[in-house]
């Protein structure tokens, strides 16, 4: 199993940066703009919260080692679930890749900062491959870092 974490000040006030989490068409630009294809979002209102359920192919550059393990491109199935806290808002994600054995997950958080409200993005990766599971862990979060710190780019350039 490996950590990875990501944290991106954005510029708008808290209303704005949930509202923008939560909304089907924007989470829909997000996964596109990293590359991805074939993008699935549903979003259910919960009380209190919201439920995003997203489906999309997403194709990685995989070390050499990893290439006899697993295809490069793969469907993620993700459900996040966010939930107001105290100063914010805090979620869950969990990511299955299907046809891999590959497990994500974590929390996700938007609180009120001086300056705006800061999205991080904490998780952990395993990988199920006897001998090198924690090799591969180690890239898969490394590269779930990347794509955490790719999104809040994303919403920085949307919201500020």
């Amino acid at each position: 199993m490996a950590k990875f974490h990501a944290q991106t000040l954005l510029t708008t006030d808290l209303a704005t940066a949930y509202t923008a989490m939560v909304d089907q068409a924007l989470t829909i630009r997000k996964y596109e703009s990293l590359g991805n294809t074939e993008v699935q979002v549903d979003i259910t209102e919960q009380d209190p919260g919201c439920r995003i359920h997203a489906r999309r192919r997403v194709c990685v550059d995989l070390p050499g080692f990893m290439t006899k393990l697993m295809s490069p491109t793969n469907t993620y199935d993700q459900v996040d679930t966010w939930n107001p806290g105290s100063g914010g808002h805090h979620g869950q994600f969990e990511i299955t890749v299907e046809g891999a054995p590959i497990h994500v997950s974590g929390t996700m958080s938007l609180r009120e900062v001086a300056g705006g409200v800061d999205y991080v993005v904490d998780g952990e990766v395993k990988v199920s491959i006897p001998f090198v599971g924690a090799m591969a862990s180690g890239f898969a979060a490394e590269q779930a870092g990347k794509v955490a710190a790719q999104e809040g780019r994303f919403l920085k350039g949307l919201l500020g």
